[in-house]
């Protein structure tokens, strides 16, 4: 199966927007449902927080493609998104009730176990405090429903020692909890994150929809300089020197490409070139 990362690389050098809702369609059931826990179990702001999440990584999609842990930031840009929007809701709401006293929000029913009603509100508290790799093993093997020996390679491991950086960190988010007031075994927890913690029911073409989104959404400067290199007919070298001379004064994202990104990208256009002439 084509990993992540290479659904973005090819995104990112073929502009295949299959590629990119096949990364949007795979990983949209780890954003959403934790989008849906933090904004305490509202569907339509979950969906704004995922949609804010794929924009990023349409927007970022370079960069990301090389990223070595992925799933956690995806996890780390749901929560940053939704502590976002939870700020702007804040203030949304207290202008509303500030207008309207009568105003209340419903409390949202839910078909969960009780025991996944006591883990829910903590849940991401817990996983935030944990080390990286810790709440990266977590995360590929109960959030992404990874088999072992898929969590091992991701982590650069064989399958026994992926199995045990789990029950560690299992082990961990258990004690966590514990101090949060919700007690359990660890094999308990993790039979109930397995099932639950991606259990959300995802909209109907939500995927597809989300993807569009982002695609649709302003392009950084750092991605246009390179399609402008690719696109336009300049001789050879100019788009070196451009490239560098636009790095110089456009804005931070620009500035934040490497000169071997910007050198590889001048000879793969004097490359074509010499080929189509």
């Amino acid at each position: 199966m084509t990993d992540d990362g290479e659904l973005l690389r090819r995104y990112v050098e073929t502009g295949a927007e299959t590629a990119f809702e096949e990364f949007v369609r795979r990983n949209l059931p780890l954003v959403y449902s934790a989008a849906l826990r933090r904004m305490s179990g509202d569907a339509h702001l979950a969906q704004d927080v995922a949609q804010q999440v794929f924009i990023t990584v349409a927007q970022r999609a370079r960069a990301l493609s090389r990223h070595e842990r992925l799933t956690a930031w995806l996890y780390a840009a749901t929560r940053n998104a939704a502590l976002n929007l939870m700020r702007n809701e804040r203030r949304r709401l207290a202008r509303e009730c500030a207008a309207e006293p009568e105003v209340s929000e419903a409390a949202g029913a839910g078909d969960f176990e009780a025991s996944w009603e006591q883990l829910k509100p903590v849940l991401d508290e817990a996983m935030d405090g944990l080390g990286s790799g810790d709440r990266e093993a977590l995360l590929l093997r109960f959030f992404a429903a990874l088999p072992l020996a898929e969590v091992g390679r991701k982590l650069g491991v064989g399958e026994n020692a992926a199995r045990m950086r789990v029950q560690r960190a299992m082990e961990k988010l258990r004690a966590a909890l514990a101090r949060r007031g919700v007690t359990s075994s660890a094999a308990a927890l993790a039979v109930v994150c397995a099932q639950q913690a991606t259990a959300a029911s995802i909209p109907a073409g939500m995927a597809t929809s989300l993807s569009a989104t982002a695609l649709a959404a302003p392009v950084g400067p750092g991605m246009k300089l390179l399609l402008w290199m690719k696109s336009a007919y300049v001789a050879p070298g100019a788009a070196a020197v451009f490239a560098l001379l636009a790095l110089g004064t456009a804005t931070r994202n620009v500035m934040e490409l490497r000169a071997t990104e910007v050198e590889v990208a001048a000879a793969r256009l004097e490359q074509s070139m010499l080929v189509s002439s």
